[in-house]
């Protein structure tokens, strides 16, 4: 769609219309920079993800006063390194998790490794949160950080099974409620656990399984 046809079509559709004009990747530089300042957040939402975004228009998302933009853009990653870093200095603890997430730069997960425990958790879903990174993360000082590990699709059976002997009862009934595959070994070391909860969810588990 050539500019002209787009700023046009934006200046005259309803939310729906221009969160559709946001999303497509023709989406003129300018427009996705209007997008950005829409007064509805669907549409600034549906800007701050578009690749089509130029150095100003991923500088105006970074800066934006709607928490979720700020989330969406360093959720993005095809972000550059340049502009993801700036994510480590968000003050909302959600974008940063947003960017624990989904950033593929080295760099920034290790930085994002010491962040609140919040932040570290969100990492383990992030696809290049491996090995010895989520070998350390099972070990973390928070059970919560642990509970996001046990809870991950790729930590391997030894980790599991560690971690079904945890302090906290919140890091064992993780590996029970949020997988949706849970080992029948760690299911039969469960089902002697203190906590009567942890011991009926891993007996229904391992009635449900084939």
């Amino acid at each position: 769609m050539q500019a002209a046809k787009w700023l046009e079509a934006f200046a005259s559709g309803g939310p729906d219309k221009r969160a559709a004009l946001a999303e497509r990747e023709d989406a003129p530089a300018e427009g996705l920079l209007l997008a950005l300042a829409d007064r509805s957040k669907n549409v600034r939402f549906t800007a701050a993800i578009n690749p089509a975004l130029n150095e100003a228009g991923i500088a105006a998302a970074i800066e934006n006063d709607v928490r979720g933009v700020r989330e969406n853009i360093f959720g993005c990653s095809w972000l550059p390194l340049t502009h993801a870093r700036r994510g480590l200095t968000d003050p909302a603890v959600s974008v940063r998790a947003s960017l624990a997430e989904n950033t593929p730069h080295d760099a920034l997960i290790d930085a994002l490794m010491q962040d609140a425990p919040r932040v570290r958790g969100a990492l383990t879903v992030n696809p290049k949160f491996t090995g010895e990174r989520l070998e350390a993360l099972s070990r973390d000082t928070s059970a919560d950080v642990r509970a996001a590990v046990a809870r991950c699709g790729h930590a391997p059976l030894e980790m599991l099974s560690r971690l079904a002997e945890d302090r906290s009862v919140r890091v064992r009934l993780a590996l029970l409620q949020w997988r949706l595959a849970v080992p029948t070994s760690v299911l039969r070391q469960l089902l002697d656990d203190p906590d009567a909860e942890v011991r009926g969810s891993a007996a229904e588990r391992l009635r449900g399984q084939p």
